[in-house]
């Protein structure tokens, strides 16, 4: 996974401008918008990433893209600004609709509720980590191959967090507390755990690693990286040292030592 500035490098000293990175997963790229900011639960100076779309086929550095100005959009990046203050809780859709620039009345023309619009940015992100992509059903290639793409979706996954912290603590959050949030998220588990499981029986059968329980093993790993995740938004963030202790331990379990 690669990150690739848009501006010209003399803007990289200057952390607290607002510039556009490329992600890069696998062989697709995603554009987003980054803004420094400083978390007021840690202390500690951030990034707010916010999603606009993927890069075109051809690499252009200015490809037909989701454009910012769209009303949608500007709501789910308004939120997540939001949340980067206060807590989902204390957020209201006029809230939102006003930090988006919009008429209030605008804000239900796209969400039901605040609930709708968090799953809606939780979509973006699970678009943005490419999952379907990471997990196709494709012919498996050599064992260091697929280690390594392992390795890179399971990255993926952890690293969110990091960039999208006041998301990802109002998504935990909120399934705590909305009935329609927690089903969202368990079936998002439930397809999950259908690829991975999937993903690993390719792997066994292809002979690159022995998998005798893919269902249960993908429920173990999801809980790993479930509570990795949990524990770095409660500290402020996942470092590099619990990513790569974790990423350690899914491959181990895949493909063993």
């Amino acid at each position: 996974m690669t990150l690739t500035s848009l501006y010209p490098t003399t803007w990289r000293t200057h952390r607290d401008l607002p510039h556009e990175v490329i992600k890069r997963v696998g062989e697709r790229a995603y554009r987003y918008q980054v803004e420094r900011y400083r978390d007021p639960a840690t202390g500690k100076v951030r990034g707010r990433w916010t999603y606009l779309g993927r890069v075109g086929a051809d690499g252009n550095a200015n490809p037909a893209r989701r454009r910012p100005s769209d009303s949608r959009d500007r709501l789910i990046a308004a939120l997540e600004r939001l949340l980067d203050r206060r807590s989902f809780g204390d957020v209201t859709a006029g809230q939102v609709a006003e930090e988006a620039g919009l008429a209030h009345g605008t804000f239900y023309r796209y969400f039901r509720d605040k609930g709708d619009a968090l799953r809606a940015a939780i979509e973006q992100v699970r678009e943005a980590l490419d999952w379907k992509a990471l997990l196709a059903d494709r012919p498996v290639s050599t064992r260091a191959a697929e280690r390594r793409h392992v390795a890179r979706w399971a990255d993926s996954i952890l690293r969110a967090p990091i960039e999208r912290l006041g998301l990802a603590r109002a998504w935990f959050a909120a399934m705590e507390s909305d009935p329609a949030v927690a089903r969202s998220r368990e079936e998002r588990r439930e397809r999950a755990l259908t690829e991975l499981s999937a993903y690993l029986v390719r792997l066994d059968r292809a002979g690159i690693a022995s998998v005798p329980h893919p269902r249960g093993t993908a429920a173990a790993l999801f809980a790993l990286i479930d509570a990795t995740t949990r524990a770095g938004i409660a500290s402020g963030g996942v470092d590099d040292e619990q990513i790569e202790g974790t990423l350690s331990v899914v491959e181990r379990a895949i493909f063993g030592r």
